[in-house]
């Protein structure tokens, strides 16, 4: 999802530039990670976003939380936890859309979150 994102960031930043900064910009920031691409555009406004995910990928580096959702137990309390953590971090991308892009902005409408 955050590769996701940061195409979308990418795209919807480019809103309302000429052909030539269009062109410089996506060029620009695609030649930087995710990320960085996304604290680019955001900067401060990705900071619950970036905890979330820093949060997701150290509890999918736990072996214990691993082997808990490798069981495939939807009702298990690591994956209702996990669940609800990727409910926030979608929640979250979606509110630094809405926030972030006017309301002309062509990407807001066309999200997919």
């Amino acid at each position: 999802m955050l590769l996701y994102v940061s195409g979308v960031l990418t795209i919807g930043h480019g809103h309302g530039l000429c052909y030539e900064d269009k062109i410089q910009s996506l060029s620009a920031l695609f030649g930087k990670y995710p990320i960085n691409r996304i604290l680019s555009i955001a900067g401060e406004e990705t900071t619950p976003i970036l905890n979330l995910y820093a949060e997701f990928l150290e509890a999918m580096n736990t072996p214990s939380t691993r082997r808990a959702l490798e069981r495939e137990d939807r009702n298990s309390k690591v994956f209702q936890e996990m669940s609800n953590k990727a409910g926030q971090f979608r929640d979250n991308l979606h509110h630094l859309f809405l926030t972030h892009f006017a309301d002309d902005n062509p990407t807001r409408p066309r999200l997919l979150l």
